[in-house]
């Protein structure tokens, strides 16, 4: 008998089956564009689903943030990104990710600037800043 993940998809068929982070979610949504279904079905077969890194720029200044991670014993790019003032990001990171690294700083008129905060958790977390303050006198608060 063939389940209906199989019927549906090969890509969520393997990923419900196995867990296996080698399937992304990606692949899986390229088929079905809205992700709340298969965010139901990780839920419901016990997968973690991904986890969220949320910075908000509410400073007067421009900030530059860097996101590192290990998975599946592999160091994976770096996700960066600059945020303006009032400008927000939600970063993505997979659920079995190990070694995240969590960097931020005021980016000044030479491309560099004053450290917000730079961060580091054994495993993935789902986490919140809001960045706040001046050129020069910037500061964080964790939500």
């Amino acid at each position: 008998m063939v389940g209906v993940n199989k019927l549906l998809s090969d890509a969520l068929d393997q990923y419900l089956k196995t867990g296996s982070r080698k399937v992304r979610l990606g692949t899986i949504i390229m088929d079905y564009p809205d992700d709340t279904l298969i965010r139901k079905i990780i839920s419901v077969n016990g997968l973690s689903p991904d986890k969220q890194i949320a910075i908000n720029n509410q400073g007067l200044y421009k900030a530059l943030y860097s996101i590192y991670y290990s998975l599946d014993g592999q160091n994976q790019s770096p996700l960066s990104d600059n945020l303006a003032t009032s400008q927000g990001a939600s970063i993505p990171i997979p659920a079995a990710a190990t070694n995240i690294r969590i960097q931020c700083q005021e980016e000044g008129t030479t491309g560099t600037g004053n450290p917000l905060f730079d961060l580091t958790y054994p495993s993935a977390v789902t986490k919140a800043f809001v960045l706040r303050g001046a050129p020069g006198q910037t500061s964080y608060n964790e939500e």
